[in-house]
C-alpha cells in the first residue's frame, strides 16, 4: 500500500508593479526561486506540482486568479495544499488586507476563504507582505494556544504571516 497523498504549492512572487505609489520589490524574484529550491530538495515535491508565478517579476490578478482556479481541480482530498505569496501588501479602509499584484489588488481574506475551502486535507498559506496578520480563518472562532494543531492537521488551514496586522515587512537582499 503506498501513501497517494501528495503536496502541491502555489508560489507568486511580486517584483514590479505598475499600482500607483508602490516600488518595486527586487527581492520577491530570488524569493520564490529559493523557496522553490526548498520544496523541491528539502520536501521532495515533484517539480510538476509546483505552480510559479513571477519569474517575469509582473504578475496580473487576472491572469493570477485564472491561473489559481485552473490549479485547484489537481488538488485531492489528501493532499497538502501550500500557498505562498511574495510582495506587497497593505489594508485599506472597509476592505481589510489586500495582496498587491502588478496592476492591482486582491482582497487576502476572500483568497484565504478560498484556500479553506480547497478540498485538501491541510492548507498551508504563507504570506510575505506588509500588515499580513490582517485575515481571520474563521470569523469568530477562537482556538485555545494549547491546542492550535488539532484544528488543522486532517482538515484545517493555517496561516502564516510574516508581520501583524499593523506591522510592515522589511525588504532585505
Amino acid at each position: 500500500f503506498q501513501d497517494m497523498s501528495t503536496i502541491k504549492a502555489f508560489l507568486v512572487g511580486m517584483s514590479n508593479y505598475t499600482v500607483p505609489g508602490l516600488h518595486d520589490l527586487p527581492f520577491c524574484r530570488d524569493d520564490i526561486a529559493l523557496v522553490r529550491r526548498t520544496f523541491l530538495d528539502g520536501a521532495d515535491i515533484d517539480p510538476s506540482d509546483i505552480t510559479v508565478l513571477g519569474w517575469s517579476g509582473i504578475v496580473d490578478s487576472n491572469a493570477f486568479l485564472s491561473r489559481f482556479a485552473s490549479f485547484q481541480p489537481f488538488i485531492k482530498e489528501d493532499d497538502t495544499f501550500i500557498f505562498y505569496f511574495s510582495g506587497h501588501g497593505g489594508n485599506l479602509p472597509d476592505k481589510g488586507h489586500v495582496l498587491a499584484f502588478s496592476n492591482k489588488f486582491v482582497l487576502t481574506q476572500e483568497l484565504i476563504d478560498v484556500i479553506t475551502g480547497i478540498k485538501a486535507k491541510n492548507k498551508l498559506v504563507i504570506l510575505d507582505a506588509c500588515f499580513s496578520g490582517n485575515y481571520e480563518i474563521v470569523p469568530g472562532t477562537i482556538i485555545n494556544d494549547e491546542e492550535w494543531l488539532e484544528p488543522f492537521v486532517n482538515s484545517g488551514c493555517a496561516v502564516f504571516a510574516s508581520s501583524s496586522k499593523s506591522q510592515e515587512s522589511c525588504l532585505h537582499p
